[in-house]
């Protein structure tokens, strides 16, 4: 898969055990840019949470999982797979926003932002997200392991 022309180079990542501090949150490494971001996506304008996840989940992920797969159809499901992280991190992301985390996480109330409907519904698209990415992360594993014990990989290229 190609790259836009505004893909950036990956840069020296944390280890994962690491937890991002603020400083790092608000510098977080450039990503490597799927084709399915749109070009109007500015980077620099989104918040340093969400730029630094990008960078450390979806990344990795398209590295890991498109440029580095042995076969097309593998890199079809990476792909299906860095697009469902991507919509993950987003969605994560609005719903802390909607549900106004920060003031619940000091444990003050803040009934006026949650309405338990909207809370339900956007909960339920979450997990129907997640259940999307466990399936097609489970399928493209099966696949790989087809093709490293039973062909060798010489017949999926």
């Amino acid at each position: 898969m190609a790259e836009s022309s505004t893909a950036a180079s990956p840069s020296s990542q944390s280890s994962p055990s690491s937890q991002p501090s603020a400083s790092s949150q608000s510098s977080a490494p450039p990503i490597r840019r799927p084709y399915f971001i749109p070009e109007s996506v500015d980077y620099e304008s989104l918040p340093g949470p969400v730029r630094y996840a990008l960078g450390q989940i979806v990344g990795t992920a398209y590295v890991e999982l498109v440029e580095r797969a042995h076969t097309v159809m593998e890199r079809s499901m990476g792909v299906t797979i860095v697009f469902l992280y991507t919509m993950e991190v987003l969605d994560q992301f609005a719903a802390a926003q909607a549900s106004d985390l920060p003031t619940l996480a000091r444990g003050v109330d803040a009934p006026a932002k949650r309405d338990p409907q909207e809370i339900a519904k956007r909960l339920d698209a979450h997990l129907r997200l997640v259940m999307a990415k466990q399936s097609s992360a489970k399928f493209l594993h099966r696949l790989q392991r087809f093709r490293d014990s039973t062909y060798h990989g010489t017949l999926c290229r």
